[in-house]
Order: C-alpha cells, then structure tokens, then sequence
C-alpha cells in the first residue's frame, strides 16, 4: 500500500467458501486495523485484524500483516 498521510485500509475481499459467497463488511465481520498511518519499517508492520460476526455464523479471526511504502 503507498503512504498517504492518512490512515491506509487495504482493500478486501472476504469469502464464505464452504457457501460460495462474499461476505459484508460491518455485517458478517468487522476490521481492525494497526499501525495503519505511517510509513512500515522492519519493526513496525500495518495490520488488519478481520472477526467473523457470531450471530451471522462466522466465527474466529485472522491478522494479516501489510507493508505502507513511500512511493
């Protein structure tokens, strides 16, 4: 992702595999994001933390680093 000054929210696509349907943000899970402004140095990375919504069915959670660059 390139720096922007302002906080970066990469974009996403998130998939029920087992149903073959793309789920909705804010609805069937929700983001939260880290270290998400300033530029990623080897120490410090962005990410985005995505939780499925227990009442839509959708349990658990994955973190998935990315890196904001200077362009």
């Amino acid at each position: 992702q390139a720096f922007t000054g302002n906080e970066v929210i990469p974009a996403l696509v998130v998939t029920d595999t087992v149903n073959s349907k793309s789920l909705v943000m804010g609805y069937d899970y929700t983001i939260t994001l880290s270290n998400n402004i300033a530029i990623s140095t080897e120490d410090q990375k962005a990410s985005i933390t995505i939780t499925g919504n227990e009442k839509r069915g959708y349990t658990g959670s994955r973190t998935i680093e990315f890196k904001i660059i200077e362009e």
